[in-house]
């Protein structure tokens, strides 16, 4: 699906929705770091509590003064009696998962623990040996269940004194830190909603301001694409829709315009193009005439030509009898002084002289 065919008012809705994911995301987001860094902070101190601990063993360990029991009873009284934020206490147990120490459970102290299962069935006194012994020290979660049968999540830190084969470990509770988190995760939520409702309002609003003068510009515009030049387009607003229907009130004036200076130009064209084929006509009137005068003329020209060659043809024959006339007059000329000078009357050249 392209953008391009999605309507605007979908398109505002579309963003509304995103909006409203990423600001979920981000708040639930948000929760969960600070989720870890609770965490964190509860694994910080654990890992502090116990090794102050670690370092109050180390202290009656390495006092010379105190046998290796008087020493192992001095620092266990201590931690027996050590509190931290009021109620958290500290442990001890050995490789072998025998309780040593714990100021809750004196009825236990002595016993293997191997089989002792938190509140999810899990051998949680076995994982502590395990990493005390592969480690040295760790953390682990298991599921303690309260005596009014509440399941709670709870996290320990244990770490290994290998000279005594002592396991000390403490442990706090985190199911506030998921609880706290459900709640804030709920609240995210529930403000996440409030802000949808918000934002869909605006885009409701906003989306009708834009929608609706666009709507009216395509009706527009299809009344002006049938023909109809004399709808106002403008409309009373200063933002884009206002200045494209503006603009395309401009354009309509100037189309409208238009089409009156070629309905003009088409009027005067017609009136120039009658003028022309009238012209035309005429001159085409005028050319058959001048045609039929060149062919009188050219059939006058053959006849001058035929009676010139005519002429020339008995000119010659008038000259050649003028010039048989000629010599004709010459013989007879001749023949006649011939015939007078046999004439006795002709007087011969003496008696002309003579005379």
């Amino acid at each position: 699906m392209k953008l391009n065919n999605i309507s605007i008012k979908t398109k505002l809705q579309f963003l509304v929705i995103l909006s409203a994911l990423l600001m979920l995301s981000l708040g639930i987001f948000n929760v969960y770091l600070q989720q870890s860094q609770q965490l964190a902070e509860r694994e910080n101190k654990l890992n502090a509590q116990v090794d102050a601990v670690v370092s109050l063993i180390n202290y009656y360990r390495n006092q010379p003064t105190l046998s290796q029991e008087q020493a192992q009873a001095a620092a266990a009284q201590a931690i027996n009696a050590m509190r931290y934020d009021e109620s958290n206490y500290f442990w001890i147990t050995n490789s072998q998962n025998k309780l040593l120490l714990h100021p809750l459970r004196s009825e236990s102290i002595g016993n293997d623990m191997s089989n002792i299962v938190d509140g999810a069935g899990k051998h949680h006194w076995r994982e502590m040996s395990s990493i005390a012994n592969t480690q040295s020290s760790g953390f682990l979660d298991y599921t303690w269940l309260s005596p009014q049968g509440e399941l709670k999540d709870k996290i320990s830190y244990v770490a290994h004194i290998p000279q005594w084969d002592w396991i000390v470990g403490s442990g706090l509770f985190v199911s506030d830190i998921k609880e706290d988190f459900i709640t804030q995760v709920i609240k995210q939520i529930a403000f996440t909603l409030g802000c949808v409702l918000i934002l869909m309002i605006a885009s409701f609003v906003i989306g009708n301001n834009i929608v609706n003068p666009i709507q009216r510009l395509l009706s527009d515009l299809k009344r002006m694409a049938e023909g109809d030049l004399t709808a106002d387009l403008s409309q009373a607003r200063k933002d884009e829709v206002g200045q494209l229907s503006q603009g395309l009130n401009d354009m309509q004036s100037t189309i409208r315009d238009t089409l009156s200076a070629a309905t003009l130009t088409a009027s005067t064209a017609s009136r120039l193009s009658e003028s022309i084929a009238s012209t035309s006509e005429e001159t085409a009137q005028s050319l058959d005439s001048q045609n039929a005068q060149l062919e009188q003329l050219s059939t006058a020209m053959n006849e001058m030509s035929a009676t010139i060659n005519d002429v020339a043809n008995n000119a010659e024959q008038s000259a050649e009898k003028t010039s048989g006339a000629a010599q004709h007059a010459t013989t007879s000329s001749a023949s006649m002084d011939s015939t007078l000078r046999k004439s006795p009357l002709y007087p011969s050249p003496l008696k002309k002289a003579h005379i």
